[in-house]
């Protein structure tokens, strides 16, 4: 990316959550990122020469009560087209 040989399109943003009773449940952390790394590529919806660029996850977690917990994955990137 030396040359400014593209432009930004668009900017696209997912959220997968996973619960979880007395920790058990769900998804590990690792595969909750994953899963939205995955949304966010399927909701950017890329063609011909468009790429996913400044992609960023994080996570937060919610407790409810003493045994019921929540986490939810934030996934956001830019997508860029390439100039021909």
């Amino acid at each position: 990316l030396s040359k400014k040989n593209f432009h930004v399109v668009k900017t696209v943003s997912a959220e997968v959550e996973a619960r979880y009773v007395l920790g058990i449940g769900g998804l590990s952390k690792k595969a909750l990122r994953n899963n939205a790394v995955a949304e966010l590529t399927k909701k950017a919806n890329l063609t011909g020469s468009q790429a996913l660029v400044n992609v960023t996850v994080k996570q937060s977690t919610s407790m409810f009560y003493v045994f019921y917990q929540k986490m939810t994955c934030y996934a956001e990137g830019t997508v860029i087209e390439f100039d021909e």
